[in-house]
């Protein structure tokens, strides 16, 4: 199934290049075919909706859009959703999206050692990529329901 939007990924090829025409080490996405992208895409939009977020899902397709509540870290306040998709899912779908290109091991948990032992030292489970980068992990969390606790912040 080809990318479509709201239904599969919630961001284009096309919004896609023009996020990526202003960032910085951008040459993979920029040297992608379009169907590698539109893979990438759906693919970081599947990922992203396995998450737990706040609130309830109003759309058929993906998480988003939803109603919740939720505190911006970057305004300081609350935010409520309703009918929009925040713009926070869309840019971590771009970032995931340029992660799964840079990082072709990041989707084959065979990356990952159960034990290595050098004379003394011995390594447990170790992965060698992050399911999730971090700068994608920090645009979600404020949108994360964690467990039976709502994100919070203390003046």
């Amino acid at each position: 199934m080809a990318l479509v939007k709201d239904q599969n990924s919630y961001v284009t090829v096309l919004e896609a290049d023009e996020y990526f025409s202003t960032r910085l080490h951008s040459e993979i996405w920029d040297s992608a075919d379009v169907a590698t992208k539109e893979k990438a895409l759906v693919t970081s939009t599947k990922l992203i909706d396995n998450q737990n977020f706040l609130g309830t899902a109003t759309g058929t397709f993906l998480s988003f859009p939803r109603n919740c509540v939720y505190f911006d870290p970057r305004s300081g306040q609350e935010v409520v959703l309703e009918a929009e998709t925040p713009v926070n899912i869309l840019t971590a779908v771009k970032e995931y999206a340029i992660y799964l290109l840079s990082n072709e091991e990041a989707l084959n948990p065979s990356q990952s050692v159960r034990s290595l032992v050098i004379e003394e030292i011995e390594l447990i489970d170790i992965s060698t990529f992050e399911s999730m980068p971090a700068n994608v992990y920090k645009l979600l969390r404020p949108l994360l329901s964690s467990g039976s606790h709502v994100w919070w912040r203390a003046n």
